[in-house]
């Protein structure tokens, strides 16, 4: 399984490798890629110039037949550049994105993600700005929720 990743999101690549440790897997350095924001250019676009990268570069030799990639528009432009390589999803490589957005279920083929509970976060989130407009004390706190797979058409069974 291999990463696509923003390399300041330090938790989930360490959640990655744990992931991948607690399967029995040890992680290859070169199951990674760094998808870099830029200013004016979305994820989708960077994940695709990521992709045809990797793909040209070292894709086949890492022998992974899955991407997980830091966020489901991410995703998308994995697909893209799969789709562009002559690579099908799912039936030669599985893809899985993030947080669980709508544009998920409606890409093609429909994507597999993993979903944050958003409207949870944002209401945890406005909570948090009210307090401190009403200079109300505010106790810094680290809250874990929960997270589900939404398991769609990018992913393919093992060995299939």
């Amino acid at each position: 399984i291999a990463y696509l990743v923003s390399p300041f999101l330090t938790q989930r690549i360490a959640a990655y490798h744990y992931a991948m440790l607690a399967a029995g897997i040890t992680p290859s350095p070169a199951w990674m890629r760094h998808a870099r924001g830029e200013p004016d250019r979305c994820y989708r676009e960077i994940a695709h110039e990521t992709v045809c990268r990797w793909l040209r570069e070292d894709w086949k030799k890492s022998g992974c037949t899955a991407l997980l990639t830091q966020n489901d528009e991410a995703a998308l432009g994995a697909i893209q550049a799969f789709r562009e390589a002559k690579i099908d999803v799912p039936k030669e490589v599985s893809v899985i994105g993030f947080d669980g957005t709508e544009v998920s279920e409606y890409s093609t083929p429909r994507l597999t993600t993993v979903e944050l509970p958003m409207q949870e976060i944002g209401a945890g989130g406005v909570e948090l700005l009210l307090k401190q407009i009403r200079e109300e004390p505010v106790k810094l706190a680290t809250l874990v929720l929960p997270v589900g797979l939404k398991i769609r058409e990018s992913t393919a069974p093992t060995g299939a």
